[in-house]
């Protein structure tokens, strides 16, 4: 019993003790715990979080450059470098014109014509739309509608600074022109490689809608190589995009993720006059060697290729087996095309390595190429495939320039810009010889004559002269406005059209 005693004793005052310690324990720990929430709290409102939104791994730049690539892994649509990028490039362009009552002549009275041109009235109307700085230097690119017809071109910059501008040159079968404003050192669009620009890639709208200064809309490309049947447009390989275009956005950018012009809008398909979905832009490759040869030449040297075309029609796919390319439907004799040993019927697939699916695939092609360059071409004839190399001439040794040329007994030439300038004329070809002709059957028109206008309308280059030209019909009144070079007043020469 005494050992009992004293056992229960020492385990009663190990109990004891354990239990002051515990208790200590667990006051400690409740200190701990208690102290530990309140510096977390203490922290967070001195010194708050901020949240990680975008982190690159491996750098000390937090910034990324969004391309369609980035967009299409990560999920993001930030466009915001893109816009930043281009939009100091993109300018606003007021054109004061003078609007006056149309007229034309009903006979081939000269002395009628001249008398009615003097008196009609006249009046100011305003237009506007967008345009693209191209160089530092001051030449921007905008569409030909857009300032077709100017008298004055104002250009307000995205920083407000206002300019007037000179119209360099200008291209109605792209509807590009050129103008140039002085100055240096101006931001100017980098152009990429439209031939890459895929359906489905984001794009954004940089423009001018509705005097909407500097406004950007995205969208995808979905399409390419597309055909309008815009009139006057021997040149139709537009790029569809779903981004938001409107009146003023005309000449206006539209560029990738990274801040380069895939092209220049130009137009939209719309029942109702406003944007439904539907816009098209001038590919920038196209862009790029248009106002190459607009600031070089004056005008646009186009190559001829000596033959006609159609797309693959399902007889052809019956017989050929051969579901890409494009038909020729005919060979001019002696040209180029028929040296090549080009034939009707055959089938071209592709142009210097680029696979061609419908004409618009080759107009688009052949455009950025430029008279005296070669083209290699494989082609089907039958299931055979072949090889051939094709030299391209200017579109002015074309069968109808010269038919036309013929008809009218004179030659012309495009007038350089220090031309237009020493003769003080904003557009025309110049007559450099003449033969027996409709010309010289009923006027009396001499050489160095500068054409400026035909029935009206203003003469850009000796193609589309012709053009103009042979849509005329038999019986129809021909007007052509200019002067000679040593003269400031305008004279007129009227007659008929009369073909052999």
């Amino acid at each position: 019993m005494p050992f009992c005693r004293k056992f229960i004793l020492k385990f009663s005052a190990n109990l004891i003790n354990l239990a002051k310690f515990m208790k200590k324990l667990l006051s400690n720990a409740l200190i701990a715990f208690v102290s530990a929430i309140l510096g977390v709290m203490v922290y967070h409102i001195c010194f708050p979080s901020q949240k990680v939104v975008y982190q690159v791994q491996e750098s000390s730049n937090p910034i990324t450059h969004v391309s369609y690539d980035d967009a299409v892994r990560t999920g993001l649509s930030d466009f915001s470098y893109a816009a930043q990028k281009a939009t100091p490039t993109v300018v606003h362009i007021r054109v004061i014109k003078s609007i006056k009552t149309s007229w034309l002549p009903t006979s081939t009275n000269q002395q009628e014509y001249s008398y009615n041109i003097d008196h009609q009235s006249f009046e100011k109307e305003s237009t506007t739309g967008s345009g693209v700085i191209v160089s530092s230097d001051g030449h921007i690119v905008t569409n030909a509608h857009v300032i077709d017809g100017s008298e004055i071109i104002e250009i307000t910059l995205s920083n407000k600074q206002k300019y007037f501008a000179e119209a360099i040159a200008i291209d109605i079968k792209t509807d590009l022109a050129l103008l140039k404003i002085k100055g240096d050192n101006f931001p100017f669009i980098e152009f990429s490689n439209s031939d890459f620009v895929k359906v489905g890639q984001w794009v954004l709208a940089v423009g001018n809608p509705f005097n909407l200064s500097s406004t950007v809309t995205a969208g995808i490309v979905s399409a390419k190589g597309r055909n309008l049947d815009l009139p006057n447009h021997a040149i139709e390989s537009y790029i569809q995009s779903d981004a938001a275009v409107n009146k003023g956005n005309s000449g206006g950018a539209l560029i990738n993720a990274k801040g380069q012009l895939v092209g220049i809008n130009s137009a939209i398909a719309t029942t109702s006059g406003k944007f439904e979905g539907y816009s098209f832009a001038i590919p920038a490759n196209i862009v790029k060697k248009v106002i190459t040869d607009l600031s070089e030449h004056g005008y646009v040297r186009r190559p001829y290729l000596g033959f006609g075309l159609r797309n693959l029609e399902s007889s052809d796919l019956l017989s050929n087996g051969e579901t890409t390319g494009v038909v020729i439907d005919h060979i001019e004799l002696g040209s180029q095309a028929q040296k090549a040993g080009l034939k009707e019927n055959d089938i071209l697939v592709k142009i210097n390595g680029f696979s061609i699916n419908k004409v618009t695939d080759l107009q688009e092609r052949i455009s950025q190429l430029q008279p005296g360059s070669e083209v290699s071409i494989t082609y089907l004839r039958g299931k055979q495939k072949n090889y051939t190399r094709l030299h391209l001439r200017n579109v002015q040794e074309s069968t109808l320039s010269r038919k036309i040329q013929d008809l009218l007994g004179a030659k012309c030439k495009q007038l350089s810009l220090a031309e237009r300038k020493r003769y003080k004329v904003e557009n025309g070809i110049q007559i450099v010889n003449m033969s027996k002709g409709l010309l010289y059957q009923n006027t009396n028109i001499h050489k160095d004559f500068i054409i400026t206008h035909l029935n009206n309308q203003a003469i850009y280059s000796v193609e589309h002269f012709h053009d103009l030209l042979f849509e005329i019909v038999d019986g129809q009144a021909i007007t052509l406005t200019g002067r000679y070079p040593n003269r400031s007043k305008n004279e007129f020469f009227s007659f008929g059209m009369q073909r052999k």
